[in-house]
C-alpha cells in the first residue's frame, strides 16, 4: 500500500480529508498484518516510496522477485 502526493494534490481537499484518508489506510494495514497478511507499506515520506503508482509496483515487483501481478481495473 502507498500513500502518494498524489492523493493529496489533484484537487484541493480539505487537510482533515487527507489525514483521514492515510489514517484509514494505516489502520486497514494494520488490521490486514493482524490477521496475518503481509503488508508492504509506504508512508507519504518513507525514503523507497517514489510518489508514483507503477514506478513503486515496479520496484517492489524487482526487489521481491515477484513473477505475477494482478488488479483490477475501476469502472
Amino acid at each position: 500500500m502507498f500513500e502518494m502526493r498524489q492523493e493529496t494534490d489533484y484537487v484541493k481537499h480539505h487537510i482533515q480529508k487527507v489525514v483521514g484518508f492515510f489514517a484509514a489506510m494505516r489502520d486497514f494495514a494494520k488490521h490486514l498484518e493482524s490477521n496475518k497478511c503481509t503488508v508492504i507499506y509506504y508512508t507519504l515520506d518513507d525514503k523507497h516510496n517514489t510518489q508514483n503508482l507503477a514506478k513503486n509496483l515496479q520496484l517492489l515487483i524487482k526487489t521481491h522477485a515477484i513473477d505475477t501481478f494482478q488488479y483490477q481495473m475501476p469502472r
